[in-house]
């Protein structure tokens, strides 16, 4: 039950992470960026070790459509040192 917790979370945190990431509109020399421009399908991966507890890892996979609605799958894990 708390490595599934551990997994939904962590796989929230990440999705919340990515949309925050991909919000912000560049702009550079006078050539804008949009959002239908940045359609398509990503595959995002991140791992690293979280203090006092051990490995994390996470993947995804989001799709962004030409009107900025993100949807997708991801999935996290987190593996808990044993003392």
């Amino acid at each position: 039950m708390k490595n599934k917790f551990a997994r939904t979370g962590l796989a929230s945190i990440f999705a919340a992470a990515l949309m925050q990431s991909m919000a912000a509109t560049a702009q550079a020399e006078g050539v804008s960026c949009s959002v239908a421009g940045a359609a398509g399908t990503y595959g995002v991966s991140d791992s690293g070790t979280i203090v006092h507890i051990g490995p994390r890892a996470a993947v995804a996979l989001v799709t962004l459509d030409a009107e900025g609605n993100i949807k997708g799958k991801g999935y996290g894990q987190l593996e808990r040192q044993r003392q």
